[in-house]
């Protein structure tokens, strides 16, 4: 499409920095975009986990009208009625307010900004895999700098590990593994969640001739439990070891938060675990124990009062308070 002085974009997603905001989790935090000229409106996927759809057909790029059944997912049926205020509108660019978005009172208030994941933090963000005192953004001028303060974990805009840069309201900011921007990272709230959301993006897995996983969508939402059901051969195992990094697909993706796990492997290092179907635990442990000293080799910048906290709300989540004391080799893990 040519681009013309009376062209229009109109986004849509999950975060406020939207012109519509659709607060769904199977909706992308930017999810799809409207092209207005004139009196064509142009539905355009912009990478979305879940997909669009015009009329029940996937898209990536459809002239619609209000007669049209659009769906961000399969799921969520979108209203036309949001989008004709945009339609009214003066030709020209429709702005997103995402400077005055910025403009809140930790703003306001501070030129130094420490993130991390004790409470005497600015901003604390809830994942193990945060460091203490993990980074700050520091302004200067009108910029935000952020630095990484030695952090076990890593401090990544991009994907790419840094130690000081710029950083733009445009930039993905990944610390501890959790994706974030500078929108989250200046809400007036002072926790924010590390909860994690992984999808499988239309993932093939093909060896020579062989087709081994065919287009394989699948989202699973923070704290969800799922389960993958087939007969052997059917690709259960080649889908975990392509959705945990192992092997990469013939075609789609792995998106960690709607972040690419292959192009932004180490910055999700630590965040995604397999166990494999043979025991790779100690059968002389109890269940606490066996939780406690995986947390002492893996957590390593951790305290003990720390780890056993985090095994308490991994039992507690899991409903295994019940077998806390149980060790492992039983007859008693069985039943």
């Amino acid at each position: 499409m040519n681009n013309s002085k009376n062209e229009k974009i109109i986004t849509v997603g999950r975060v406020p920095s939207c012109h519509i905001v659709i607060n769904n989790p199977n909706v992308s935090s930017s999810h799809a975009k409207f092209i207005i000229n004139d009196k064509t409106v142009t539905l355009v996927d912009i990478g979305s986990t879940n997909g669009t759809y015009v009329d029940g057909e996937k898209i990536t790029s459809k002239i619609v009208t209000k007669w049209n059944r659009i769906t961000f997912s399969k799921n969520y049926v979108f209203d036309w009625n949001k989008l004709e205020p945009f339609i009214k509108l003066s030709s020209g660019v429709v702005p997103v307010q995402s400077e005055e978005r910025l403009k809140t009172r930790i703003v306001q208030e501070k030129n130094v900004i420490s993130i991390g994941r004790t409470k005497d933090n600015d901003l604390v963000i809830n994942n193990i895999k945060v460091s203490r005192k993990h980074a700050r953004l520091e302004k200067k001028g009108n910029e935000w700098f952020l630095e990484d303060l030695d952090s076990s974990n890593g401090t990544f805009i991009n994907g790419k590990r840094i130690k000081r840069e710029c950083v733009t309201p445009n930039d993905v900011i990944t610390i501890g593994g959790v994706p974030l921007n500078l929108e989250k990272l200046f809400s007036d709230k002072k926790e924010i969640s590390g909860d994690i959301q992984i999808a499988a993006d239309n993932l093939t897995f093909r060896v020579k001739d062989k087709l081994i996983v065919d287009n394989i969508g699948l989202t699973i939402l923070p704290g969800e439990f799922v389960g993958l059901i087939g007969p052997s051969g059917a690709g259960k195992t080649t889908l975990m070891m392509m959705m945990n990094g192992v092997i990469k697909p013939s075609e789609g993706d792995v998106l960690i938060n709607d972040q690419s796990l292959y192009t932004n492997f180490d910055s999700f290092k630590g965040q995604i675990g397999y166990v494999p179907q043979d025991d790779i635990i100690h059968r002389e442990l109890k269940v606490q124990e066996s939780f406690h000293y995986t947390g002492r080799l893996r957590l390593d910048n951790n305290t003990n009062e720390e780890i056993t906290s985090q095994v308490d709300n991994i039992l507690n989540t899991l409903g295994l308070e019940e077998t806390r004391d149980t060790l492992i080799g039983s007859a008693e893990k069985k039943e």
